[in-house]
């Protein structure tokens, strides 16, 4: 992989009845085939052996690979490009059928009216979202009777008035999402 993905446990203090993995990863944006490899790589192989280690008997684990696919959720007509939905992920090692959520768009559109800058208004009519990059994936099997809800936050409104070229320019060409677990 081009950018190695981040790993980290959680449990809770006074010995928690579960444990939390995190797969934080970036894959590579230029090369279309490369991205579509590592993602792959990151779900058939990497997944597989974070969320099936066992470090602690009979403490169940939840693992979550999130992060900046740089690839669209949902196909959408007359566009082409890669999508998280084009990897088959259910014949692959362990034979698990991963989840991938979150379809909201989450990074901002490059073009700003700034001067001498390279507008194109049909693309900056109304928000200022370009592509939904971000996502959060998991294991169903594992996550079976748990309920998930994620969303975007709206940080472009709550900490530049609105102004996403102030945001793109201070901030990051993504806002933040977040994924909510009810675990009984």
């Amino acid at each position: 992989m081009t950018r190695k993905p981040y790993y980290a446990r959680f449990v809770g203090r006074g010995g928690s009845y579960f444990e939390i993995r995190l797969l934080c990863v970036h894959t590579h944006f230029t090369d279309r085939d490369q991205r579509r490899q590592e993602l792959d790589n990151l779900l058939k192989e990497v997944y597989p052996q974070v969320e099936d280690r066992i470090y602690y008997k009979g403490r169940p684990s939840y693992t979550i690979v999130l992060g900046d696919y740089n690839a669209e959720l949902r196909r959408a007509l007359n566009i082409s490009g890669f999508y998280v939905a084009d990897i088959e992920t259910a014949n692959r090692w362990g034979g698990k059928k991963i989840q991938t959520v979150q379809n909201e768009k989450t990074t901002l559109k490059r073009n700003f009216d700034n001067g001498g800058q390279d507008v194109d208004t049909s693309t900056c009519v109304g928000e200022g979202y370009a592509n939904n990059y971000d996502h959060f994936s998991y294991d169903l099997e594992r996550f079976s009777g748990i309920h998930i809800d994620v969303k975007r936050i709206d940080a472009v409104a709550t900490y530049c008035g609105g102004d996403f070229e102030t945001y793109f320019k201070t901030v990051s060409d993504h806002v933040p999402i977040i994924m909510t677990m009810s675990l009984k």
